[in-house]
């Protein structure tokens, strides 16, 4: 469970940078008059494509990262399924709670 738990933790970090993402633009948005010499400015441009860039980037490896979460969570409930199922089939379950008992 602990690469479940780094994949969500880096989820909601892709989520959190999303969203200061969508502040930024907004306020570029909002600020057009005063950010239109921003963009005239070729520096200043070049970084903004890298920025448009990144967050492509980001969305993809959000993408990506999310098939893996569910495949590692479809990978764990079967494996559970099929842990349970053999011991089930053995009578490991009764040999255990015998044991269980025994101890205790």
């Amino acid at each position: 469970m602990k690469q479940h738990n780094i994949i969500k933790k880096i989820c909601n970090l892709l989520l959190d940078r999303a969203r200061l993402a969508e502040i930024a633009i907004d306020s570029l948005i909002r600020k057009r008059k005063e950010n239109e010499q921003n963009f005239k400015d070729q520096v200043w441009y070049d970084a903004f494509s890298r920025f448009v860039d990144v967050l492509d980037k980001l969305k993809d490896f959000a993408k990506e990262i999310s098939k893996l979460k569910k495949s590692i969570k479809e990978r764990f409930d079967e494996l559970t399924k099929e842990f349970d199922d053999t011991m089930h089939d053995l009578n490991f379950t009764m040999a255990i709670a015998k044991a269980v008992t025994y101890i205790t």
